[in-house]
Parts: C-alpha cells; structure tokens; sequence
C-alpha cells in the first residue's frame, strides 16, 4: 500500500483592500485582519477575509498580493452551525520595500478540513 500525504494547502491571490486593515496586540504578538477582493469580470468579485500575525497598516483599495493556506473555522450560534475558509497569511506583498514579504514569528497548522 503505499503511504497516504497530506496534500498541500497554498494560496496566492493578489486583490484590493475593501476596507482599511485592523490589527490588535496579543500575548503572542499582534494581529492584522482584512478582507480583499479579487475581481472575476468588472461585475463580480469574490471576497476573502485574511489573518496575518504581524501588524500591517493597510488602506482600503490598497493591492496585496497574499500568500499563506487556507483554514476552515467553525461555529455555533443561536442552534445554527455556521463555518467560513480564510487566509492565514505567511506573506504579505504590498508593493512597498517596507511591508513586503515579511515572514510571520509563528504560524499556526492548518486544521484538517477531511
């Protein structure tokens, strides 16, 4: 039989900032949290939430191109089960020297989604 692999969990998508970036500090560090767009057609888009732990100041219609895995969160409330994917950044390219490709101190493991 041969041996089962966990298969890859990679993303990059490049997309605009639909509003300005939020970061908090932790025990651990901080965290910033938006949301990109990335545009199919001129008619629809499609809209990511993003996690980076590193604090990040980014505006709304900022471009990024982010890099990281997807993670699969999952909830109850109200009797109702409610789950959502987002990006856990391991990179953020902001176009700027400053900002760009700047590894997390931690990243945390995907969860199995399977």
């Amino acid at each position: 039989m041969s041996e089962w692999k966990r298969p890859e969990n990679k993303i990059e998508i490049t997309g605009k900032l639909v509003r300005d970036s939020e970061s908090k500090a932790t025990s651990k560090g901080s965290i910033t949290m938006f949301t990109i767009a990335y545009n199919h057609t001129k008619e629809t888009a499609s809209f990511f939430d993003v996690t980076a732990f590193k604090e990040y100041d980014l505006r709304k219609g900022q471009l990024v191109t982010v890099k990281g895995f997807l993670k699969q969160e999952s909830w109850e409330k109200d009797g109702k089960k409610n789950s959502r994917i987002k990006i856990i950044a391991t990179s953020i390219d902001t176009g700027e020297q400053s900002e760009s490709r700047q590894e997390p101190e931690q990243q945390e493991e995907p969860r199995e989604v399977f």
